[in-house]
């Protein structure tokens, strides 16, 4: 049994974004083996965990180069020396000046290329500090003892960027031929107990679906780099044949994270206004789910989407919506061109559509709601491929980690 310390950025609340379930479900899984600590520097006053200990970090800002850095307390700086193992992600390390400074090995999680997500924003791009973060990226892996990321693409991205930050030598290469010990594939994953809802909670807010319609929902934030114009425009083609299929977006407020998503969010008003489906067809939530009421609005579902732009942020994602649609059974139909589609092609978990493709996105829709038996089957391919995805199945790269710690 290892002690291991998750430190992530993300807020620790009841309302979960990604990267603050990601750490909440690594604790509870990695807690079954070894004594975790889940620590952070923004909670919620309400937040715990039963099943891990909780640490809240007391810490004061300084600016360096222009990015702000949190310098850890005293107690916090002794703190991390009690621990067999430190795991991160990539920004923390960023954020956390101190880190670099204790012999603890650190294992850096590098699920969320964030350098991508910045260059694919709606607003002017600031060069100055893309090119200070992608500086930043390769002094973080010449830090890092270990390395986890979201998959085997992402994987190959940093084994480039290894060998940019001299991590990588022919001495390693004879030890290690394919870094195995380096760098794993530890992605987001599910929960293996089933969803369960005690109410219809999508119905209940937009009282207007009726128990005879068919419900397709965009799942998670609306950022700039995803693509729900076409979507909107693949409701409007189907809505000239059917109108009991309506479209729910979640993560519709653009105060949520103002620099990503504000002009996709008004954007996908304005044309769902203009088509005049607004309210009738379309339906915008935007306040954030609880992480513990999901259930109630993902089973009171037909269909997920996933719809994004051709760009290096697609070819290097991890779409963390799509592991609710998987856990809930929903069908996911999907823009081509990221690890997600790959799986969904290749285990038949939905419907693999071509980039901006209206017409493909709505007949894909249509095939699924339109026939009951292939709707079935693909439920059927998601219960069995499912389990491979059950977060306690994905650590197992972290615990051989620790288990090679405790030989040395």
């Amino acid at each position: 049994m290892s002690k291991i310390l998750l430190l992530t950025e993300g807020n620790l609340s009841n309302n979960f974004a990604g990267p603050g379930m990601r750490y909440f479900e690594f604790a509870r899984a990695l807690a079954k083996k070894h004594q975790v600590t889940l620590a952070g520097l923004s909670f919620d006053p309400d937040f715990s965990s039963p099943d891990v200990n909780v640490l809240k970090i007391s810490a004061f800002n300084v600016i360096n180069l222009g990015i702000k850095i949190s310098v850890p307390n005293s107690f916090f700086r002794k703190e991390l020396t009690k621990y067999d193992l430190i795991i991160t992600p990539g920004g923390a390390l960023r954020s956390f000046g101190s880190l670099t400074k204790i012999k603890t090995p650190i294992a850096i999680d590098l699920y969320n290329p964030w350098f991508f997500e910045m260059m694919s924003s709606g607003r002017s791009p600031n060069k100055k500090k893309i090119t200070q973060n992608i500086k930043k990226v390769v002094e973080i892996i010449k830090e890092g003892n270990y390395f986890i990321c979201a998959s085997s693409k992402q994987r190959d991205l940093y084994i480039g960027l290894m060998l940019a930050a001299e991590k990588i030598d022919p001495e390693k290469l004879k030890i290690d031929p394919l870094l195995e010990d380096l760098i794993a594939v530890v992605p987001t994953g599910i929960p293996s107990t089933p969803p369960k809802a005690n109410k219809k909670s999508l119905r209940s807010e937009c009282p207007e679906i009726k128990e005879s319609d068919k419900v397709v929902i965009w799942w998670g934030g609306m950022w700039d780099w995803l693509d729900p114009i076409t979507l909107i425009k693949a409701i409007d083609i189907i809505s000239r044949k059917r109108k009991d299929v309506k479209l729910v977006f979640f993560g519709a407020d653009p105060l949520t994270a103002k620099d990503f998503s504000s002009k996709t969010v008004a954007d996908s008003v304005e044309l769902s206004k203009k088509l005049n489906l607004y309210q009738k067809q379309i339906y915008f939530i935007s306040r954030w789910i609880p992480y513990a009421e999901r259930a109630n609005w993902l089973l009171d579902a037909d269909i997920g989407i996933i719809s994004h732009h051709k760009s290096l942020e697609t070819e290097f994602s991890w779409r963390t919506r799509a592991m609710d649609y998987l856990w809930a059974g929903l069908p996911i139909i999907t823009t081509e061109g990221d690890s997600i589609a790959a799986l969904v092609e290749k285990h038949s978990l939905g419907r693999v559509v071509p980039y901006q493709n209206a017409k493909s996105m709505a007949e894909a829709i249509l095939a699924i709601l339109e026939n009951p038996r292939d709707h079935e089957r693909i439920k059927e391919n998601i219960q069995r491929f499912s389990p491979s995805l059950y977060w306690e199945n994905i650590v197992v790269p972290i615990h051989n980690f620790c288990k090679k710690l405790i030989r040395k």
